[in-house]
């Protein structure tokens, strides 16, 4: 008989919905799949491709999996559209921008005369909710406007019609698009008011849409300089945080979220001044007692304050990390709240070697997993101690590797140790030859997928090449075991050794039908070699083969891996009359993933530190969230 975890086969999402969004199981992020026993239904146009729970079978239907955390962080160590794609074009001396074009991205010019016409005509001329959903989030990645078509409108004129995921969609997709001419329009679904009624063509606004509304508004103030524009995007959170009675979980929490994302400047006088007030209002209303069961929402809070503040040593870092100690000390608030609260702390605080005034955080932390009894806080953790760093903090996890668990803990202190390890390089450190050698040893010797998985790509943050060659042999001889290989793949990426691009290529070329596996050998291919993945990613796409699980992964690897070559091909897949509803929303999708303005995925920011084990529908649902939309 097979093993249970061979269950938890490579699969993309699963039930589609309007917006893209796909079901993986409660709160499960990109790649993982649904618990073992769940049925596999149809794959996601927008929805990323899953990778195994872990080799344990006692754990594959919880939320302990090292792949989870992975998943929702990875993105700020892959960075992988500036690396494919590399610097973007220059501006003509006269200032357009119309005619600059570059190796690989898609110009100013494509997108305009081609891009945008198309997306349009697909989901314009259709009643599909799939086409619809994807051509809206494809659109709105662009972040243009068009001199024949408005674009605008697209957004608007789905608002009040269609089912409740496209015109959350389109609310989201205002936000997302960051054209100013629509802020007004969020700012009136998000407060509920009579033209944001006209437009919702509902009276009152769905909760779900004003969620999505606020989540656009914090996009939108995310990726302007303007304080004017980040103050308002505050003076319409504030009021829905401070309210007497929590109204709704999902309203609250994408103001919440708003917050968070805001990306304040300390060294302009008034985003100071704001950062301050927005301190004030998240800490009021993690301090408040809303009841037991909506302590989920004030669960996202540690996170939102961590990323408005970051890493640093005031007075105001200080006051917040002492506080959370106590709180984890005293253990009064629910699971989840002590469970942001320690991953918050990894966001914050600094090395105790820089001072008394962390060395109690950083004992404490040793304490709760040393000694914990919250297996899920335990290992959040060893993430925190890993983002912290420092030597005390290495010792730590050098030391605590070899006595772990084998399938539980062992892979979280493998990819701890690289997380730790890959930050004391980004701040110029050297590389750290006896953590590379004991995670090599640990990646040979641990005869363990999810060991050897962890492990591998602990050793690929580290960009270790001495750990090329075992990789090579471990990917070839288990290349049907998707886990395994996937993360391998995009391990051998990171380190960045060229000498990998044949072996890549052939997983990826022997992965057509395989999704999961096909999206991340794209990923560990286009690191090394961008140009030879683009150009197998448009080719895959030239095959006259309208299987949904072959385009679900070639949509999911076009999130990062965007490269001009493949716009005919998907333009012309497109304009095919025969091509089906669902296999033209994946098509769509790849359109945005390839022409996407953005060097992170759009949700990033909303993904980074999220506790995902504290439920947030339009959060994540593993279906309808923010972080399920591709």
């Amino acid at each position: 008989m097979p093993s249970r975890a061979l269950l938890c086969v490579l699969l993309l999402a699963t039930t589609l919905l309007a917006h893209g969004g796909t079901y993986r199981g409660p709160n499960s992020p990109p790649f993982l799949p649904p618990p073992a026993g769940v049925p596999t239904p149809t794959p996601s146009p927008t929805g990323g491709p899953n990778t195994p729970g872990p080799t344990d079978p006692s754990s594959l239907t919880s939320l302990d999996g090292w792949q989870f955390w992975w998943e929702y962080n990875k993105d700020r160590w892959l960075a992988l559209r500036s690396t494919v794609l590399g610097p973007r074009a220059g501006t003509p001396v006269d200032g357009s921008t119309r005619g600059a074009v570059d190796d690989r991205r898609p110009s100013a010019a494509e997108i305009e005369d081609r891009v945008i016409p198309a997306i349009v005509r697909a989901f314009d001329t259709t009643d599909s909710p799939d086409v619809t959903g994807a051509g809206l989030v494809a659109l709105a990645k662009l972040g243009r406007t068009h001199p024949s078509i408005d674009v605008p409108a697209q957004f608007r004129n789905r608002l009040g019609r269609g089912s409740l995921e496209v015109r959350e969609t389109a609310a989201l997709a205002l936000g997302l698009s960051g054209l100013p001419e629509v802020f007004s329009d969020l700012v009136d679904l998000a407060t509920d008011t009579a033209k944001g009624r006209k437009l919702a063509a509902r009276t009152p606004i769905e909760e779900r849409v004003r969620a999505f509304a606020l989540y656009g508004l914090g996009l939108a103030a995310r990726g302007t300089a303007d304080t004017a524009t980040k103050r308002r995007v505050f003076a319409i959170c504030a009021p829905v945080i401070e309210a007497r009675v929590l109204e709704d979980r999902d309203v609250t929490a994408a103001a919440v979220g708003a917050l968070g994302v805001l990306a304040l400047d300390p060294s302009i006088a008034e985003q100071k001044r704001l950062l301050w007030e927005s301190l004030a209002v998240l800490e009021k209303f993690l301090a408040r007692d809303v009841g037991r069961g909506d302590e989920v929402v004030q669960a996202h809070v540690p996170t939102a304050i961590a990323r408005l503040l970051g890493r640093g040593a005031s007075t105001d870092h200080v006051r917040i990390v002492d506080q959370w100690c106590e709180a984890l000390k005293e253990r009064r608030r629910s699971d989840a709240v002590l469970q942001s609260m320690a991953m918050g702390i990894g966001e914050l605080a600094l090395p105790r070697e820089r001072g008394e005034a962390w060395l109690g955080s950083a004992e404490l932390l040793e304490k709760l997993y040393l000694d914990g009894k919250d297996q899920a806080l335990r290992f959040f953790v060893l993430m925190s101690i890993a983002s912290i760093g420092g030597e005390a903090n290495r010792a730590f996890l050098l030391r605590e590797l070899p006595r772990g668990q084998k399938g539980t803990e062992r892979p979280w202190l493998a990819l701890a140790l690289g997380v730790l390890v890959r930050g004391e390089l980004e701040r110029g450190g050297s590389p750290d030859a006896i953590a590379a050698a004991l995670l090599l040893k640990t990646m040979r010797d641990i005869e363990n997928d999810d060991v050897r998985a962890a492990s591998a790509i602990a050793l690929g943050l580290m960009r270790h090449g001495a750990a090329v060659e075992d990789m090579l042999r471990l990917l070839v001889k288990h290349k049907r075991r998707d886990q395994l290989a996937g993360y391998l793949c995009v391990a051998l990426g990171m380190i960045g050794d060229a000498t990998a691009i044949p072996t890549l290529a052939g997983v990826m070329n022997d992965a057509e039908f395989r999704p999961a596996l096909l999206a991340q050998a794209a990923i560990g291919l286009a690191l090394l070699d961008p140009t030879g993945a683009g150009q197998m990613l448009a080719g895959l796409l030239r095959r006259k083969d309208e299987s949904v699980g072959r385009l679900s992964g070639i949509a999911f690897a076009f999130r990062y891996v965007g490269d001009r070559r493949a716009i005919d091909p998907l333009l012309g897949l497109l304009g095919d009359r025969d091509l089906p509803d669902l296999a033209r929303a994946f098509v769509l999708a790849a359109v945005g993933g390839a022409c996407d303005r953005g060097e992170l995925p759009w949700n990033e920011p909303f993904a980074r530190g999220v506790n995902y084990r504290a439920p947030i529908s339009t959060i994540s649902n593993g279906v309808t969230g923010i972080l399920d939309i591709l």
